[in-house]
């Protein structure tokens, strides 16, 4: 008999590799290496200077891009004249293939969006339909 068949590993792959790119576990090797710490230790205290680094609205992270986003939530006008701002956002994340492992492509894809979304309107900045749509590379159909 042949060995057993392993669905999904090029996928698999990419989750693994991406998750060892992350700032995250760079700053988690780091801390490990020079100031010996342990692995817990080095993983929470990672994730969390990770964390308040990106959320620093003058650092913006390997992952996220400058979008130029509607200025205010209530300030949406239809022609696209209004006051504009520059909005940090994750195009990409490691999660995203974890999601996508875990829930299939069109879970990844929804995700993507919601949390676009989310992240403009937590700088208070709406994101078109448009936008959204070039940044995610989808059509309206998918």
């Amino acid at each position: 008999m042949g060995r057993e068949k392993e669905y999904r590993q090029r996928l698999k792959y990419q989750v693994g590799s991406a998750k060892k790119k992350t700032l995250e576990n760079q700053v988690a090797v780091e801390l490990k290496s020079n100031l010996g710490m342990n692995e817990t230790e080095a993983r929470l205290l990672a994730s969390r200077i990770g964390r308040w680094l990106l959320s620093r609205p003058e650092v913006r992270g390997p992952e996220q891009i400058l979008v130029e986003a509607v200025d205010g939530r209530n300030g949406f006008v239809r022609n696209g004249r209004g006051a504009t701002k520059k909005v940090k956002s994750t195009a990409f994340s490691p999660e995203d293939l974890e999601l996508e492992l875990e829930m299939g492509l069109a879970a990844m894809q929804l995700g993507r969006v919601l949390r676009l979304i989310e992240e403009a309107y937590a700088q208070d900045a709406l994101l078109s339909a448009k936008q959204v749509g070039m940044i995610c590379n989808l059509t309206p159909t998918s």
